[in-house]
Parts: C-alpha cells; structure tokens; sequence
C-alpha cells in the first residue's frame, strides 16, 4: 500500500505534465489553423461583399491581401529605390530601417465634355520692306461668315491617342464647339515605415497612361512618353504609437480561473496579481484556490477539499493569446487545517482580466 501511494505521488505530477504539454500543443496548432483560416475567410467574405471590384463612386479599389515578408518581397526594388532617395535627402533618418508598409495603386479616369467658348480668326500678313529688307507682321480679326461666303465650314480634331477631340459644327457660329478629354493617371504610393511605426515615409508617383484593350478583352495601361505629371502638393498623415502607459496597478488581476491538480482535484481559484500586465513575457501571477475533494460527496470526501495559495504562470502571452497557465501550490484540508499539501496545478482562465483599477486611467 505505501508502494501504491510513493507510486501515486511520483506519476500523478509526470501524468500531469505530459497532459499540460498536450493541450499547450493542440492549443498552438489550433491557434495557427485559426489565423491561416481567418486570413482566407477575410478575402472570400471580402470578394462576397463585392468590395474586391472597382468602385469608382466609393473610391474603393481592388485590393489584395499579402503577408508582410510577402509585400516586401514583391515590392523590393521599388522600396530600395525609395531608400536611397530618403537616404540622399537626409541623414536624420536611417534608410535602412525603413521597411515597405504599403503599397497602393490606382488609376484614375479624367473625362469632361466643354461646349461652346470663344474663338476668332486672325488674317496675318507679313510686308518687307523694299529698301531695308525689313518684315512687319499684321494680324487682323475678321469676321469668319465673310470667309465661309456662306457656306458651312465644319471642323474636327483629334490626337493620335484618342485624348483629346474638338468638333466645330459650324466655325461661323460661336458657342456651338465641343472640346472632349479623356485622360487615366497612374497614382502610386510607397510607405515605408520603421520597426516602432513613429517614423513613416510616403512618397506618390502619378503618369499619365493610356488605356490599351487586345482582342481577347485584356485591359492595360501604358505610360505615355513625356506623360509624367508633377505632383504640386500631398500631404500624408499619420499617428505615431502611443505608448502603453502601464502602470504597477495593471498587475492586480482578480480573474477567475477552473484548476485541475495533481492530486486529481477539481477546483476553483482567483488569480489576484501577474507580473506579466506589467513586464511583457513575466507572465508570473499569485493566486488563491478552493480545490474539492469529490471522490466520494456521499461518504464525507469534501471535508478533505482544500484551500491554499500558489505561483503561476501564463502560457505565453503576449506572442500567443491563450486562457491556460501553469501553477504550483500550497494548500490545507479543511478538516486538517496546518497540514501541508503541494500540488501542481493546470489553470484555465474563465473571464478576462477583472482589474478594478483600470476606471482609473
């Protein structure tokens, strides 16, 4: 019988620690079957809402989503570019820091229909004079219905790009011309952003492009040689982040939380302070627990349920979110108060963190 019970105590904290390491495993890939499938469930649900298609009247634009290594991968020489150029400009900031953020890329439309205006005809006539060889040029506005002689002159215009067109109906007749533009620019945005995100960098490019449609129905734009426009004024804002403000009252907790123990125990407890709302990683808490004795409720066993206090720590935020923690305590059977039991307890947080102070930020 004392085997039994020198056995009992020797597997019941190994058992204890192979299933804790079990559930921190399946936890962990839970977690990350979750993340990939929120990442696919947020552009399926976008390309549902149609928010994947052009909006021109919302100026939402198709948009992509990537994984950061991802972005910076596809867009590294433009960001390089980007680098060198902050890095010519100015030495207060360190260009190799800069990481690509963002990238955007849209084009934009320009199209107007302007009737009518004012237009005249100048005759020019240009006399040298005999003697010194000297020429003299004189314009004179004439009256266009002399020239047409009644007749109706019709005139149109149109660049080799199809941008621009003017149609004169009658070049006798003021306010009936139509002058018509169409034009698509190219806006393109880089940010770059260091690894704090209090320093953030945007630069914009827009060209003018033409709008090129090949049989098969495929659309692009190509730039247009002397196309580039130059940017007169963009202003790019930001806020810097804010830092946390922790104080040592974030330590004070009171969170509920189920516990099993090694001596297959159910229970009951309240974690009063962890470290770890303070200090990032020193997930180290103190707690108070009721462990029950229900082996046999019938028969008397929960006058040996327990009381005792214990160290904890939770399992491991802030790099992975989860409701479990590992404790080890010292507690005391209600019906042998001053008897010493230790045990190793696995923890599961009920609620939040119920921190009373935190009305008073």
């Amino acid at each position: 019988m004392e085997n039994i019970k020198k056995y009992k105590k020797i597997l019941l904290p190994v058992l204890g620690t192979v299933c804790l390491a079990l559930v921190l495993f399946l936890g962990f890939a839970l977690y990350k079957t979750n993340e990939r499938l929120a990442d696919a469930n947020r552009v399926i649900s976008a390309k549902i809402d149609d928010l994947q298609e052009f909006d021109s009247k919302l100026g939402i634009a198709e948009s992509t989503l990537h994984r950061e290594k991802d972005l910076r991968e596809k867009y590294e020489s433009e960001t390089k570019a980007f680098q060198k150029e902050i890095a010519e400009k100015t030495n207060k900031i360190n260009a190799g820091d800069l990481k690509l953020k963002s990238r955007e890329e849209t084009i934009a439309a320009l199209r107007r229909t302007i009737k009518g205006g004012s237009s005249s005809v100048t005759t020019v006539e240009i006399k040298t004079d005999p003697k010194t060889g000297d020429e003299t040029t004189f314009e004179t506005i004439v009256d266009i219905k002399q020239i047409c002689d009644g007749k109706t002159l019709a005139y149109s215009w149109e660049d080799k790009h199809k941008r621009f067109s003017l149609k004169d109906p009658d070049i006798s007749n003021l306010g009936d011309e139509i002058f018509e533009y169409k034009q698509y620019i190219r806006i393109k945005g880089l940010v770059l952003t260091d690894k704090t995100g209090n320093v953030q960098v945007k630069k914009i490019i827009a060209t003018e492009v033409i709008r090129k449609e090949t049989k098969a129905g495929e659309v692009s734009y190509e730039p247009i040689d002397g196309g580039d426009l130059e940017l007169i004024d963009s202003k790019f804002e930001y806020t810097n982040k804010e830092e946390d403000g922790r104080s040592l009252l974030d330590i004070v907790t009171l969170r509920p939380f189920a516990s099993f123990d090694t001596a297959v125990m159910p229970g009951f407890g309240l974690e009063l302070i962890n470290l770890g709302r303070f200090v990032d990683y020193a997930n180290i808490g103190l707690y108070g627990k009721m462990a029950f004795d229900v082996s046999d409720p019938l028969g008397g066993s929960l006058q040996n349920s327990r009381m005792g206090l214990g160290l904890n720590y939770h399992i491991i935020p802030p790099l992975i979110p989860t409701n479990f923690a590992i404790g080890a305590a010292i507690s005391t059977p209600f019906n042998n108060i001053g008897q010493v039991v230790f045990t190793v307890d696995l923890i599961l947080y009920l609620t939040e963190d119920l921190n009373p102070f935190v009305w008073l930020k």
